[in-house]
């Protein structure tokens, strides 16, 4: 099963794989935070790494895989504000 999955994600394309990475995201900030702020987080991952993970190349892989996992641990920390903030920040800045 693991040699199966790794030879789809080695089949695809590199907006295949954010897009995947973005699910992961939405799917542990529906799980660890709660209260009326996740809808805002939600809304706000799909809006600032949604229209990233159309247009992300191989090169920027490593950057965008590295920020989602930072983003990751700040909602399994339920750390809403600073999520919120960097997700904003990603507007301006880009990743």
């Amino acid at each position: 099963m693991e040699n199966e999955a790794a030879a789809i994600i080695a089949k695809s394309s590199p907006q295949q794989i954010a897009t995947g990475e973005l699910v992961v995201l939405k799917n542990t900030i529906k799980k660890f935070c709660k209260g009326p702020m996740r809808s805002e987080l939600m809304k706000l991952a799909n809006s600032e790494l949604g229209a990233i993970c159309s247009k992300i190349t191989a090169e920027r892989m490593p950057v965008y895989q590295a920020k989602i996992t930072h983003l990751k641990e700040l909602a399994k920390c339920n750390n809403q504000l600073r999520l919120r903030d960097e997700l904003r920040e990603i507007r301006s800045t880009g990743i």
